[in-house]
């Protein structure tokens, strides 16, 4: 579950910051204890494919002035 940090606290070698985002580790109950708050997970934007591969324009040719 993903959770975002209220306060900040740490312990046992792990310092949370208040506004992380991260997944809750498994057998805590921060949750409960008030420390986090579970977040919404969106849904990843469906990835369109192009019809067409982009290209890049050509160049224009230039053309030399002409001897007189």
């Amino acid at each position: 579950m993903r959770v975002r940090a209220l306060t900040t606290f740490g312990g046992n070698g792990i310092h949370i910051s208040a506004g992380d985002e991260f997944e809750l580790p498994e057998g805590v109950d921060w949750l409960r204890a008030g420390l986090v708050e579970a977040m919404e997970v969106e849904p990843e934007a469906a990835t369109i494919k192009p019809k067409r591969k982009a290209t890049r324009a050509k160049p224009k040719r230039r053309t030399r002035a002409k001897k007189t």
